[in-house]
């Protein structure tokens, strides 16, 4: 089974933010959650932090990106995450189970992204 993990994504509503860093933002995090979902594997984690401060629309933003691509997700709540909100309203947003476990797992190995020297 091949995982493709990412952790501290920190997506931000960016309440305060002028236009030009609110189309910033939304750039960057399109172009790295594309990424994320362009890696092959079995299975795509977050491991939390997954947005800054832990509002619907931050769940929102990186959900409805997730949702239209074929990748199985699965989001590890984190103390950013539940800032805002209780866990039970993020559940609803997400869809997430609180709990998962993996039922058959066959072999387990990591490998770095990093470019060989």
């Amino acid at each position: 089974m091949r995982f493709v993990v990412m952790g501290d994504f920190h997506y931000s509503r960016m309440n305060n933010g002028t236009d030009d860093m609110v189309q910033a933002r939304d750039k960057v995090f399109t172009a790295l959650l594309n990424q994320f979902l362009a890696m092959d594997g079995d299975l795509h984690i977050s491991l939390g932090d997954l947005t800054h401060e832990g509002y619907p629309e931050e769940f929102r933003y990186v959900f409805d990106h997730m949702n239209r691509s074929e990748r199985e997700f699965i989001h590890v709540l984190g103390n950013h995450d539940t800032y805002s909100i209780p866990k039970t309203e993020i559940l609803s947003i997400t869809g997430q189970s609180r709990y998962s476990s993996l039922k058959q797992m066959k072999r387990l190995s990591f490998s770095s992204t990093l470019p060989k020297k």
